[in-house]
């Protein structure tokens, strides 16, 4: 137990959650975060709850529905993770980060009530719920954080759930296989409640699922989808008639499931549809293909993984610029070289350092992922912030900097830039 709750300031708590374990080895899922939340008297709730997973693209919808209900009037809340700038990132309310005294409000009361151990994650998540329950918004938003069935965020049962892709990633925790990935993911699914869908090839473990549980699955290319016409992205659904909205730098897929999920639950929060164009164009993401204009511009991108950065690499080259360079850094459990290639035939130099975290991938990892490649223009620094420095200085103004690889090495190089 922590002592002198009340007056410590978030740093101060923000050290004390760094000083706890990120993984149990015995771990039981969300059984501890559920009991908890009950002591708390934040496990049920009266309002409709969206739980999101997948590989890619949870973050994005999460804002599209965040964009979609705030349009429509409704006051929201959302749990993220992981941050970019500020912890405050990951819990918001009507799409803005909770000030620093309720979150030590929130995070006083989980201490007092954690008659278990808990991890760094569960201490946010039940922050979070302690929030929204005391604030009272009309619709709940939670991004899984790793997987699905064993994550802190499959305490609290969702009246919808959407998996956003499976894909190739964290496959030390669950497994080798899309088919293996996908089981974890379907663990949050709940009897009776419908899942969305958004990838198009769903593996049978995935299906399986749902049809054991009898929960109605919404399948893109099935139920909905989106076409592109011309500078168009057309969604259309058979719950609604076609919306339309210009195209923009985020991967459609995420924006149809966050669409299908918002006429799910119309019954309950009635919409209105003439407003959801506008509403699309107003979503915003830090950290997805999003492109700061300084001398001259950067594209911060939090991909870290092939399917990713091959999305990523297809914006690049939507962009005029004269020269590119990359400043890269990535955790050492991913595919490095994998999301190097998609971008060799862009990236003039590329910019390199580890990030000196337990998760950071060192500068021999770094230095041989590059060396299998064949590749020369790299230039390899101590620190990322050492890294943005070298590159800052040599830059023109029709020059374009990709920064990718991970939310640490963003946050390193945007606190310089903002």
């Amino acid at each position: 137990m922590k002592a002198n709750l009340q007056n410590d300031t978030l740093s101060e708590w923000l050290n004390y959650l760094e000083s706890k374990p990120w993984f149990f080895e015995d771990d039981t899922g969300p059984n501890r975060v559920k009991k908890i939340a009950q002591q708390l008297g934040c496990l049920d709730f009266d309002v409709p709850i969206i739980t999101v997973a997948g590989t890619n693209g949870k973050g994005t919808t999460v804002a599209a529905l965040e964009s979609f209900y705030t349009g429509q009037g409704y006051s929201t809340g959302s749990f993220t993770s992981p941050h970019i700038l500020k912890f405050n990132e990951r819990i918001r309310l009507n799409k803005k980060p909770v000030n620093d005294a309720l979150l030590c409000q929130a995070l006083d009361a989980v201490e007092q009530h954690a008659i278990y151990s808990l991890r760094y994650f569960d201490y946010v998540l039940l922050a979070a719920l302690w929030i929204f329950q005391d604030k009272k918004p009309d619709i709940i938003f939670l991004e899984v954080g790793l997987g699905g069935l064993l994550d802190a965020t499959n305490a609290v049962d969702a009246d919808v759930s959407i998996i956003t892709s499976i894909d190739l990633d964290h496959m030390d925790v669950l497994g080798g296989t899309r088919e293996e990935i996908a089981s974890h993911k379907a663990g949050i699914m709940r009897k009776g409640k419908t899942t969305i869908c958004g990838d198009r090839l769903p593996p049978s473990t995935l299906t399986g699922n749902a049809a054991k549980l009898r929960a109605p699955l919404e399948l893109i290319g099935k139920d909905f989808d989106y076409f592109q016409k011309e500078n168009q992205w057309c969604f259309e659904s058979k719950l609604y008639d076609s919306v339309s909205t210009p195209v923009m730098a985020l991967i459609p897929e995420n924006i149809a499931c966050a669409l299908q999920a918002v006429y799910i639950l119309s019954t309950r929060l009635p919409i209105r549809s003439q407003q959801l164009a506008i509403d699309i164009q107003n979503i915003q993401v830090a950290g997805r293909c999003e492109i700061i204009h300084r001398e001259q511009t950067w594209v911060f991108d939090v991909a870290h993984n092939p399917v990713a950065v091959k999305h990523l690499a297809r914006q690049i080259k939507r962009l005029t610029y004269e020269r590119c360079f990359a400043l890269f850094s990535m955790h050492k459990d991913k595919q490095l070289e994998s999301c190097i290639i998609p971008l060799i035939d862009i990236v003039q130099h590329w910019y390199v350092a580890p990030l000196h975290s337990y998760k950071g991938a060192n500068e021999k990892v770094l230095v041989e992922a590059f060396k299998k490649q064949g590749l020369t223009q790299v230039s390899i620094k101590e620190t990322v912030a050492s890294a943005y420095r070298v590159l800052s200085s040599i830059l023109q103004p029709e020059d374009l900097v990709i920064c990718y690889g991970s939310f640490e090495t963003l946050s390193q190089v945007m606190q310089h830039i903002e």
